[in-house]
């Protein structure tokens, strides 16, 4: 439509360069374009709508993020719902789509989401899911490549309350993992110059060095 807004213009212009009677070409475009823009943001928002869903059930687990994800479906469900507003009432299966579609988001929201945000977790360690599967009471086959979908089949949807604690402590090991690789980054640049002390045959920190390990130690007690 746009491009055909540009063509009539510069086809009027050259008529005016051979003096012609100009055309009112854009009345009937703008009019074409108003009847066809909430098909086609029905469409692009269909597209966005597939693309997302497909990460979040066939991409693997960790390349997943849950507040990405959670922010993206409610943007689909609200595109889909004022798609659905917006069409005419004529349009009934362009309007049976965009229910579709925040039906499934709605969906994967209340029912998917949950399982996504627990296990799209770098902190899941092989004993968090031996702890699960010891929970829920059966094997739990995974690796690196694992989806949501492949978890949606081992049914851990229904089993969301039960693996909870686990996730949640995977989450919070990992988060003191990378706090302490942090630490042991900032302390291994550190230079301590050590003297004896007396002759006990035991050394103190000595110069500069015992204000930086000082002011260091004070920054992680604070951290932790």
């Amino acid at each position: 439509m746009e491009a055909a807004l540009d063509r009539s213009d510069d086809l009027n212009r050259e008529k005016e360069l051979l003096d012609m009677e100009t055309v009112d070409w854009s009345t009937g475009i703008n009019e074409g374009k108003e009847l066809l823009g909430p098909h086609q943001r029905l469409w692009d928002g269909v597209k966005d709508y597939l693309d997302k869903k497909r990460v979040w059930y066939s991409e693997p687990l960790l390349k997943n993020n849950s507040e990405e994800a959670d922010k993206d479906a409610e943007g689909c469900k609200g595109a889909a719902a004022r798609s659905e507003r917006e069409l005419p009432e004529e349009a009934e299966k362009p309007k049976a789509v965009a229910a579709l579609i925040k039906k499934e988001a709605q969906s994967f929201i209340r029912d998917h989401l949950p399982v996504l945000t627990l296990l799209a977790n770098p902190g899941l360690r092989e004993r968090h899911w031996d702890e699960m599967a010891s929970t829920v009471g059966k094997p739990l086959p995974h690796n690196d490549r694992s989806t949501l979908q492949d978890m949606l089949r081992l049914e851990l949807d229904k089993s969301v309350n039960d693996i909870e604690e686990t996730c949640v402590n995977a989450s919070k090991e990992y988060s003191l993992e990378k706090a302490m690789d942090r630490m042991q980054e900032e302390w291994a640049p550190l230079q301590i110059e050590l003297k004896a002390h007396k002759d006990t045959g035991t050394y103190i920190l000595t110069g500069s060095s015992a204000d930086e390990v000082q002011a260091l130690l004070d920054d992680h007690i604070v951290k932790a």
